[in-house]
């Protein structure tokens, strides 16, 4: 085994780690995410009461969970988190505000199972796309779309808070 050289790195890429401190690191990929933003988003649009509005949030938390699994054991294996997406939430407030929360979270299954479908035979593309485009460019992009888009999470937080609060939501 090579021996590593001398970095600012805390944990090394191989490197195993305690529960304790797994524990610790996965508490704060959770606080950080904001999980709970979409579901009190959503609930907000459709003014949810409450309970609707914790099950939401269970449900965000649940499945985010489950993804990550799937993600770090048969996906891509690497520690990342999952989470909900803020792209569909204007088609899951139109079938929810039509059909209902259950039909609402159903129409989801459908959907994972046609993205989990087409995922697996598009790995070829994949590695087209990391042939001509390598990862140093990759995860620019993916760092300065997240810090372009945080002054909006930022907004939306305090937003959904101050709603929260006021008892709009």
């Amino acid at each position: 085994m090579k021996k590593q050289a001398s970095s600012n790195l805390i944990v090394g890429v191989d490197e195993k780690i305690g529960v304790g401190r797994a524990f610790l690191l996965g508490l704060q990929h959770v606080l950080a995410m904001d999980l709970y933003i979409v579901p009190i988003i959503i609930a907000g649009i459709l003014a949810m009461d409450t309970g609707n509005t914790a099950f939401l949030i269970q449900m965000s938390f649940l499945a985010a969970g489950i993804a990550t699994l799937i993600q770090t054991g048969k996906g891509i294996k690497l520690p990342v988190m999952q989470g909900p997406s803020y792209i569909p939430i204007g088609a899951l407030t139109a079938i929810g505000s039509k059909l209902g929360l259950g039909a609402m979270i159903g129409s989801l299954i459908p959907g994972a199972i046609i993205i989990a479908l087409f995922g697996y035979p598009l790995k070829w593309f994949a590695k087209l796309v990391q042939r001509f485009i390598p990862a140093i460019v990759g995860g620019t992009v993916i760092a300065v779309v997240g810090i372009s888009l945080m002054p909006v999470a930022m907004t939306g937080i305090f937003t959904v808070q101050g709603n929260v609060q006021h008892g709009i939501i």
